[in-house]
C-alpha cells in the first residue's frame, strides 16, 4: 500500500508503505522500497499488508512504528506521527537520526498529532488537537526555535498543502467534511503566520450528480498536481447499501474551475495518496 508518494529525486529508487490492513490509516511499520532495474510490477503481490517475514527482495523494514508518512521536499527526510494522537518525529534517511518535532513545546491537548507534512517554504504543517476530529492547524519552523505556532483552525483530517510553488497554499476541510475552503499562508514582519484570502472553493452537495452514485457531500483534499500545482486532488465519498462506503478521485482546476473525476470506478474504493511528481 503505497503512503505518501517520494519527491522528484526520490522518484525512481524509494516509496515509503505502510504496514496497515486499513488502507493507510494506521501502521504497525514503514517500509522503504527500492525499485531498481528490472524491477516490475509483476513481481509485486498487493495483500492487505506486508508480513516481515515474507517481504519481497526490494522491501526493507525502515522503521518500526508510526503513519502518516510525508516526504521532505529533497527526498531526504521524512515526517510521522508516531501514532494517531502520537508525537511528530522527522527521520533523517542519509544518518538514520530521528528527531521528536514537538519535544521543545507543550500544548496540552493541542499536543496530540493527527498528521504532519512538509510545504514548499521549508516550514512544516501539523493537526494537532483532543481528537482526530478535533484537531488544529499549526506552523512549525524546522528549526525549532519555538513552539508550533497555533493558526486557531479546525481541519477535518488532513489538508493539501503546495510543495512547489510559493506562496503556500492551504485547501482544508472544515467542520462537516463537505466543503473545502482554500487559503494562502503568508507571515507577517515578525515571522506571524496567517491565512489571507481564506474562501470555499468546492461544496461538495453542489458538486454534479451522476446516475446511479449515491455521494453523501462528503469530500477531502489530498495533493496539489504539480509542477504548477494549480489543480487539487480530492476525495468525493458515496454510500451504497451494495457496496458500503465508496471513494473515487476527483480534480478541480484553481484557474478555471474545471471538474474532473478521474477514476470513474462509482463502485469501488478509489481513494487518491499522492501524485508522482511526472
Amino acid at each position: 500500500l503505497l503512503d505518501e508518494t517520494p519527491p522528484l529525486s526520490a522518484m525512481s529508487t524509494k516509496t515509503i508503505l505502510c504496514n496497515s490492513p486499513l488502507m493507510f490509516r494506521s501502521s504497525l511499520a514503514l517500509y522503504l522500497v527500492a525499485c531498481l532495474a528490472g524491477c516490475s510490477t509483476d513481481e509485486v503481490v498487493v495483500q492487505d499488508r506486508f508480513p516481515k517475514e515474507h517481504l519481497p527482495d526490494h522491501i526493507t523494514v525502515h522503521h518500526e512504528g508510526g503513519e502518516r508518512v510525508d516526504w521532505s521536499l529533497d527526498g531526504d527526510a521524512i515526517a510521522f506521527v508516531t501514532e494517531e494522537g502520537g508525537d511528530p518525529r522527522e527521520k533523517n534517511l542519509v544518518s538514520g537520526e530521528v528527531r521528536d518535532l514537538s519535544a521543545h513545546s507543550d500544548l496540552g491537548a493541542f499536543s496530540n498529532y493527527y498528521r504532519v507534512m512538509y510545504m514548499a517554504d521549508g516550514n512544516l504543517i501539523l493537526m494537532g488537537g483532543p481528537e482526530r476530529y478535533d484537531a488544529y492547524m499549526q506552523i512549525l519552523a524546522p528549526d525549532l526555535d519555538r513552539e508550533p505556532y497555533q493558526m486557531g483552525v479546525k481541519v477535518i483530517e488532513g489538508p493539501a498543502v503546495s510543495r512547489v510553488t510559493l506562496p503556500v497554499k492551504i485547501a482544508y476541510c472544515p467542520e462537516g467534511q463537505d466543503k473545502i475552503r482554500l487559503a494562502t499562508l503568508r507571515y507577517g514582519d515578525d515571522g506571524t503566520p496567517v491565512l489571507e484570502d481564506d474562501r470555499l472553493v468546492i461544496d461538495g452537495h453542489a458538486l454534479p450528480a451522476e446516475e446511479g452514485v449515491a455521494y453523501s457531500g462528503m469530500i477531502e483534499p489530498q495533493n496539489w498536481r504539480p509542477p504548477d500545482e494549480k489543480e487539487l486532488i480530492f476525495s468525493r465519498y458515496s454510500y451504497s447499501e451494495a457496496d458500503g462506503f465508496l471513494s473515487e478521485t476527483w480534480g478541480w482546476h484553481s484557474e478555471t474551475g474545471e471538474l474532473v473525476n478521474y477514476s470513474n470506478m462509482p463502485d469501488r474504493y478509489a481513494e487518491p495518496e499522492g501524485i508522482f511528481p511526472d
